[in-house]
């Protein structure tokens, strides 16, 4: 605003510079005009045309001033009818045909001070004046008239004083007016940031919207989309919390009882068999450690989602391979059918995890001698991974709840958290997979059914 003010105060002055110019050199044209026209024939009476000449100055001095005082207000006109009586002093020469001087104002010098017809810069006395040589009708006289630089410059101030002084009072205002402006603009955001300071540690409750203040309104949208998805991650957090808490007790509690008996046992048999439950014990806390790690990684990060292109056939034999020692132990037979090769668009760390969870479920609910049996083709809409086994099966009643955390069928005997499938889910819903359970080998047992959309299929 400093800068725009400054350059138009500038383009202001000088516009009126040139106006004035103009208007003053209209001026001196009309003095020296009716200078001539008075002092015409007058070269045998120079008594005469000298009363008329000095009439005429005094008329025409107050009359400039006279014709100021209309233009503007009372106030302003006064002032510059003072600036005029003060400065101005009419400064002219009259001249008969042959060149010499009738007659001269108090303050012309004795040498001419235009000798060529028409408006001149010049110097005198080192003082520059504008100058005007012109002649009457009858050709009888001429009139040269000067005005100085200094003289013109002062009586342009008070017009240029009055411009700058406008711009400057517009300036003010303008600035007072943005304060406002700003001010009011902000307020609803003071009170915003107001209310955010005042609110408790854990006050996750959505902002209300600030009353008609509609440009605030994406603000407060966002922030309450913030809270709100930060209210669920507690949310998830405490769930986890509470879960694992009830979970660990469990075998935590166990595992105290079978160390007590270990030290109090008074022979190798009681020992031998405290032993091997504590490390069953073991075993199961620190499968189920995993099984916590890993659902709190698929909740609190995108590290599950993040595709890659990937050989699913190559990781899903690998991932086999590391459980052949598992079914090994119960006589399990695994049994795998997939292609050479098949790409996917898949996060290998959650592709891994759905294998390991489905195909460690299968083994770990199948009876001793049973038999699992693991596929992965490719079809028309996609992929699809299925893992089925000989197990006992579950009931169609329990089947929509075992992807629920810590969800155990009833009278289940095989050791397990209860967090395998849920996983699964998670991390096949992050792939835009779909999960379908149905029946297992033989018309017996369970099986489980992947299916990811074809856009995960790499070409």
């Amino acid at each position: 605003m400093i800068a725009a003010l400054t350059m138009m105060v500038g383009w202001l002055s000088y516009s009126m510079t040139v106006y004035e110019n103009g208007d003053l050199d209209r001026r001196m044209r009309n003095f020296a005009q009716i200078l001539a026209e008075t002092a015409a024939g007058s070269n045998a009476d120079t008594a005469s045309a000298e009363r008329r000449l000095l009439a005429v100055e005094d008329v025409f001095t107050k009359g400039v001033i006279e014709k100021l005082q209309n233009v503007d207000s009372a106030n302003y006109a006064d002032a510059l009818a003072a600036a005029h009586a003060k400065f101005y002093t009419p400064t002219y020469q009259v001249f008969d045909p042959q060149g010499r001087m009738l007659f001269r104002s108090k303050n012309a010098p004795l040498q001419p001070i235009a000798l060529q017809q028409g408006f001149a810069d010049t110097q005198i006395n080192d003082i520059h004046y504008r100058t005007l040589r012109t002649q009457s009708a009858d050709g009888s006289v001429s009139v040269a008239i000067a005005e100085s630089a200094a003289m013109r410059r002062e009586s342009m101030f008070p017009i240029i004083m009055r411009i700058v002084g406008s711009q400057v009072l517009m300036f003010l205002l303008c600035i007072i007016a943005l304060w406002w402006i700003a001010r009011t603009s902000f307020k609803p955001i003071t009170t915003l940031a107001q209310e955010l300071r005042k609110r408790p540690a854990g006050d996750l409750v959505p902002l209300d919207s600030a009353k008609g203040y509609s440009e605030v309104t994406p603000l407060v949208t966002a922030l309450n989309d913030l809270l709100e998805r930060e209210s669920r991650r507690l949310d998830i957090e405490r769930g986890f919390l509470a879960d694992a808490a009830h979970e660990l007790r469990t075998p935590m509690a166990a595992m105290s009882a079978q160390a007590h008996l270990l030290l109090q046992a008074h022979d190798d048999g009681t020992r031998n068999h405290a032993a091997v439950q504590l490390q069953t014990g073991l075993k199961r806390v620190s499968n189920l450690l995993s099984q916590l790690l890993t659902i709190a990684r698929v909740d609190a990060s995108d590290a599950f989602s993040k595709a890659e292109r990937v050989d699913a056939a190559e990781l899903l034999r690998q991932r086999v391979a590391e459980h052949v020692p598992q079914a090994r132990q119960k006589s399990i037979t695994l049994d795998l059918e997939a292609p050479d090769s098949l790409a996917l668009m898949v996060s290998p760390t959650g592709f891994t995890s759905i294998i390991d969870n489905l195909v460690d479920n299968a083994i770990r609910y199948t009876p001793s001698g049973g038999a699992v049996s693991i596929s992965l083709s490719q079809v028309a809409s996609g992929c699809t991974l299925s893992v089925v086994d000989s197990g006992p099966g579950i009931d169609v009643q329990f089947r929509e709840r075992v992807f629920e955390r810590f969800y155990r069928v009833p009278g289940t005997e095989a050791s397990g958290s209860g967090l395998g499938l849920a996983i699964v889910k998670k991390v096949a819903a992050a792939h835009g997979g779909s999960i379908s359970l149905h029946g297992g080998l033989h018309g017996a047992g369970f099986g489980i059914t992947l299916q990811l959309p074809a856009t995960r299929t790499a070409q």
